[in-house]
């Protein structure tokens, strides 16, 4: 939503992004992301991509997906998920219309395998910057 309404264009991808997978972090120094750097295996949950609005610094990447976020003043806008814990994965596969995606861009085996590499992220929770913290305890 940031980068449509920063000007730059979104449009649907190639294919719907469902699964753990690795983002690189180009901005080690950035205050929400940079914790992350060099990179993290996080979760992508998104069918859109986005190309970089005007101004905005590049902060994160993928193999299959060049802007994964970016920062424009005090506003992030991320693609992956790096809030996304064992709690969150389990509370979007008991929901029918998240369930349904999972399944038509996974397969049950694929949305099976989904909370296990969610359990680990919980290593990395101590790590994280109060924002991301936040975010996860609904404060």
């Amino acid at each position: 939503m940031l980068a449509r309404a920063l000007g730059a264009e979104v449009r649907p991808g190639e294919s719907k992004k469902i699964g753990f997978a690795p983002v690189e972090i180009s901005a080690p120094e950035d205050p929400i992301l940079g914790f992350l750097a060099p990179g993290v295996e996080a979760l992508h949950w998104h069918g859109d991509v986005f190309d970089l609005p005007d101004g905005a610094q590049h902060l994160a990447s993928s193999e299959k997906t060049e802007n994964q976020a970016f920062r424009v003043a005090n506003a992030w806008g991320v693609l992956f998920h790096p809030e996304a814990d064992l709690a969150l994965v389990e509370a979007w596969l008991g929901t029918p219309e998240m369930i349904e995606e999972a399944l038509e861009a996974l397969g049950d085996e694929g949305c099976a395998a989904l909370p296990e590499p969610a359990a680990l992220v919980v290593a990395n929770a101590s790590e994280a910057p109060s924002a991301i913290k936040e975010f996860n305890s609904g404060e």
